[in-house]
């Protein structure tokens, strides 16, 4: 029903009416809260289609699937409810490797990129690229699987950046890049991926770190985080700015909202979170190390401006908001909050008007 719902635009309208009453009777099975806030037509059919459809994300039936059974399971639900093949009209696709054999994907929508004046000429300087993390716990996805999500934040930037012909953002271009997954790595590892193909982009790309936007989401936003303290560690300069969607800021997996939302979330189940945390960071002391919204203050002022989109109804919502706590002296790093918002919405640019605005948000 989803793959429907994003794939025929003329059938959105009608599946969003007939989501209704599944929304409500989905609401009142499941036994727990309703949304504080009403969302869109859109957003609420959407939402019990999740519901019903019982993504591989969101099993709660406890039982621990091997690595390899989830990667299989969200790359197949990826593919599926992905709107890439409808955005190759709009959007060029350039797959390629960066060095240690990282897979990697450009991404542009809009008018194509100008070429350089030669081969050894820096990028123009009115082109950015924003470094896309991937989501999945640090244990699924791909560059593969994420092309729709990236495909749709893309071509609402070009669309913003075509409204504004004088700005500096007429040019952007998206990169996703496969890092190493847990539990056959572990975190270092993982961000060593992220750094390498980073210092492949200013090094070998030529792009300055001014031109550079980390962006990712869930394990990604948390990679947004944590790839600017590797590169503080590593004596790399930092990006203008990072984007962190749905982020995973303490990896411990602790707060409130794991159990108030859970069931109520219908894309990430608190269960499996519990797994995947156990997969990529199993020492309790690495948990604390690699949540972002522990660390302590004095590394936090040293960030990028770096923004965090959240929706209330994800598990993930108490960390983010008890790192807008501690930053709210630091002008630099904000949380945003999206009511009756679940994890990672703002995939859905094409069907709901909630992702499309916090997309705009975050441009």
């Amino acid at each position: 029903c989803l793959a429907v719902l994003v794939a025929s635009p003329e059938l959105r309208g009608a599946a969003a009416a007939a989501g209704l009453n599944a929304y409500a009777q989905t609401q009142a099975l499941l036994g727990k809260r309703a949304l504080e806030a009403r969302p869109s037509a859109q957003a609420q059919a959407a939402i019990a289609l999740m519901h019903m459809l019982n993504l591989p994300t969101a099993d709660h039936s406890g039982v621990v699937p091997s690595p390899e059974v989830l990667r299989a399971a969200t790359e197949k639900m990826s593919l599926d409810m992905s709107p890439f093949p409808h955005l190759l009209s709009s959007c060029t696709l350039e797959r390629g490797t960066a060095p240690r054999g990282i897979p990697i994907a450009w991404i542009q929508c809009g008018t194509s990129a100008a070429g350089r004046a030669s081969p050894d000429a820096p990028p123009p300087a009115e082109r950015r690229v924003v470094l896309y993390c991937h989501g999945g716990g640090y244990a699924f996805g791909s560059v593969e699987g994420y092309l729709g999500n990236v495909g749709n934040i893309a071509r609402v930037w070009q669309e913003l950046s075509e409204e504004q012909p004088h700005s500096d953002t007429l040019e952007t271009r998206f990169l996703l890049f496969d890092y190493r997954l847990a539990p056959e790595v572990g975190m270092q590892e993982i961000l060593d991926d992220g750094v390498a193909v980073y210092s492949w982009l200013l090094h070998e790309e030529r792009y300055l770190p001014r031109q550079v936007i980390f962006m990712g989401d869930s394990a990604g936003g948390n990679m947004v985080h944590n790839l600017q303290h590797e590169l503080l560690r590593v004596a790399e300069p930092l990006p203008c700015a990072g984007v962190a969607l749905s982020p995973w800021m303490d990896m411990t997996d602790s707060t409130e909202s794991y159990q108030r939302n859970n069931y109520v979330d219908p894309l990430l189940a608190t269960e499996l979170a519990f797994v995947l945390r156990d997969f990529v960071v199993p020492d309790p002391q690495d948990q604390l190390v690699y949540s972002p919204g522990l660390r302590p203050l004095e590394q936090l002022e040293h960030l990028a401006p770096t923004i965090n989109l959240v929706g209330d109804i994800d598990i993930l919502i108490d960390e983010n908001r008890n790192f807008a706590k501690r930053v709210r002296g630091i002008s630099f790093l904000e949380v945003r909050e999206y009511p009756g918002m679940f994890h990672c919405w703002t995939f859905a640019a094409d069907l709901m008007p909630e992702a499309r605005e916090s997309i705009v948000d975050a441009w």
